[in-house]
């Protein structure tokens, strides 16, 4: 098993980085396949914890219309977390009682990991209730964490 090495949170990578980590993983031609065939909410992040990639299906959980609201974001930023707000997604010191921020943190040591979490939504004052799945890949030789949400009674 690899450890790839984890970024500073605050730290994200250049607009161009992101582009081009974007194609990458949307030019996959298996994973394209796998995602046609799959019924999941499905997300990719970088190791900055950046949304490269993210379904249709996902998208309408998170309730947006442009996958370009959401390519660069962290998940709670995209899923709009209170907690996300100051600092971004990760940075908060509720953020280590997260179970979406400490499956990616496990995916970003090597490890796929499973785990319940609650999100308090700050533009309707709900809570969203999921359970993540993630697991480390690597495309082009570039390290992504492969992440699935399904909603659930945490």
């Amino acid at each position: 098993m690899h450890t790839q090495q984890q970024q500073p949170l605050n730290e994200r990578v250049s607009w161009e980085a992101l582009h081009d980590q974007i194609v990458t993983v949307k030019s996959n031609v298996s994973f394209r396949e796998l995602v046609a065939a799959s019924s999941e909410n499905i997300v990719i992040l970088n190791t900055h914890m950046q949304i490269v990639f993210v379904t249709r299906r996902c998208m309408d959980l998170f309730e947006i219309d442009d996958p370009a609201e959401v390519y660069g974001c962290r998940l709670g930023e995209a899923m709009r977390c209170i907690h996300a707000e100051h600092g971004g997604c990760g940075t908060s010191k509720h953020c280590v009682f997260c179970g979406a921020a400490n499956a990616i943190s496990a995916s970003l040591s090597g490890e796929a990991k499973s785990t319940a979490y609650s999100v308090a939504q700050k533009h309707t004052g709900e809570r969203l209730n999921l359970t993540v799945h993630t697991k480390p890949i690597t495309l082009k030789g570039e390290h992504y964490i492969l992440l699935s949400l399904s909603e659930s009674d945490v």
